[in-house]
């Protein structure tokens, strides 16, 4: 299922409440371990912005994790 071992997606772009989102929920779906970037996302209004974010960070992780791109790129480079 794995082509070239990936098992791993970083995730941003817009919106953060539709296009990020379906993205998201489909990798986790076929099993990927996500990030969502979350200051690399944006959406229409700003409260929805945060409120998908808060639904990513939540339920126990089952949508991965929320960093911002200074975490991340931290991640990467270790």
């Amino acid at each position: 299922m794995r082509v070239a071992g990936v098992s791993g997606l970083t995730i941003a772009g817009v919106t953060t409440d539709i296009c990020v989102h379906s993205t998201l929920r489909e990798a986790v779906d076929r099993g990927f371990d996500c990030t969502t970037v979350g200051d690399a996302c944006a959406a229409g209004e700003p409260a929805i912005h945060e409120a998908m974010l808060s639904c990513i960070a939540g339920e126990g992780g089952i949508l991965g994790r929320v960093m911002d791109t200074d975490a991340v790129v931290t991640a990467w480079s270790a």
